[in-house]
């Protein structure tokens, strides 16, 4: 039996501004931190508390959906404040589970409405660079041309 659950993960996730938490069998949780992975000072995950550890959150048909289709993608509340996205599947005989913490309330907008900030200082046109028609020389017919692509075998 785990010395954590989930949720205690979830918390710590939320605590530390991660954005992911990895799961797997074998290993410890990992978080996410400003793009720079980070394992947490927990103990190794075995096979079958990486199983408890999902199957405490998930419904029985959720359950079932995860042995037959051996992946499952559901999502998680915890208060009002924060929510998950997790992607359950099994790993070498093994569940493993990827976590996405997404915020309850959608991040409020710039404070200046992005329509009164106008056109960029320095506006610079695209461009395309094409060679000059007479570059072009169609291949006449009877010449020959090697091909780039021959492997030197008949």
């Amino acid at each position: 039996m785990t010395a954590f659950t989930l949720i205690d993960l979830f918390e710590r996730m939320a605590a530390a501004g991660a954005s992911d938490l990895h799961l797997c069998a074998g290993s410890p949780p990992v978080l996410r931190v400003r793009g720079e992975l980070e394992r947490l000072d927990l103990p190794e995950v075995s096979g079958e508390e990486m199983r408890a550890l999902v199957y405490r959150i998930t419904t029985l048909d959720q359950q079932k959906e995860l042995e037959v289709e051996r992946e499952l993608d559901f999502s998680y509340a915890l208060g009002d404040t924060w929510r998950f996205r997790l992607n359950a599947s099994y790993d070498r005989d093994s569940v493993a589970c990827a976590v996405r913490l997404v915020p309850a309330t959608i991040p409020t907008p710039l404070p200046v409405p992005a329509s009164s900030l106008g056109p960029p200082k320095r506006f610079q046109p695209m461009t395309y660079a094409t060679p000059p028609k007479e570059a072009a020389h169609p291949i006449k017919r009877g010449t020959h041309h090697a091909d780039p692509y021959a492997t030197g075998r008949s």
